[in-house]
């Protein structure tokens, strides 16, 4: 089971909260935001307790502002401040020549500020899943495979039913990531995800992902904040399940 903390490097507090948890053995991995503000401050934490091997990078084109001037310019990522405005509202099955080089720039550039900090992600995943859109999904691995970036996080795939089309498009951008040789889990969901298959019946067989975002609340609980239940005791349900 792979448990990774997503939003490294978003907040002094987020970061915070998934050092602590990786160090106290809660979750395996994390990925770090190149772009936001609590970038090098998650960078000096993650060297300083000896956790670099195990931090990919979390690909960011829906939040903050970007790295490279050209893709400030795109208006259908940024708005006119310059800010991501991407809402993903509706599926993004084609971009333009000049969108696709931005958006390679970008991410290029999140990749290499990682690596210009001492970092080598070997795994990556998108903030709000990003990556799963049909058109960025095939900039991102094309990025992946010329970076050296091992693996890629898949679009979830267990858990409660979100309909026949969207569960049959998710299969379509997993086929996509799987034959590019970019899959290292079987199965990809949150823990309410795993959850819900457990209560089911269904015990999936393979690899799994699970993905949390480490919080502290009051009296210093570590908890999962989009469940926001207790990180260490919903994690100890997970492997036992």
């Amino acid at each position: 089971m792979i448990v990774n903390a997503d939003d490294l490097g978003y907040s002094s507090a987020v970061n915070r909260a998934v050092v602590e948890s990786m160090v106290d053995g809660l979750c395996t991995h994390a990925t770090i935001m190149a772009n936001m503000p609590g970038f090098e401050e998650a960078c000096e934490l993650v060297h300083s307790n000896g956790l670099a091997d195990r931090v990919g990078v979390h690909l960011v084109l829906t939040e903050g502002v970007p790295l490279t001037a050209d893709l400030k310019r795109c208006r259908r990522f940024c708005d006119p401040d310059g800010r991501f405005c991407l809402a993903r509202s509706k599926r993004i099955m084609f971009l333009e020549r000049g969108e696709r080089e931005a958006i390679r720039k970008e991410l290029d550039g999140q990749i290499a500020r990682c690596r210009a900090e001492g970092l080598n992600p070997e795994h990556a995943d998108s903030h709000r899943h990003a990556h799963e859109e049909w058109a960025i999904a095939t900039e991102v691995i094309g990025i992946c495979r010329s970076d050296g970036i091992r693996w890629l996080r898949l679009a979830r795939n267990i858990g409660r039913s979100t309909g026949v089309l969207r569960a049959a498009y998710r299969r379509m951008v997993n086929y996509r990531i799987s034959r590019a040789g970019l899959a290292r889990a079987e199965y990809f969901g949150s823990w309410e995800d795993w959850e819900f298959a457990i209560r089911q019946g269904i015990r999936p067989v393979g690899e799994i992902e699970i993905m949390v975002h480490p919080q502290y609340v009051e009296n210093e609980i570590l908890v999962d904040a989009t469940c926001g239940k207790n990180l260490a005791e919903i994690l100890e349900a997970a492997v036992s399940g």
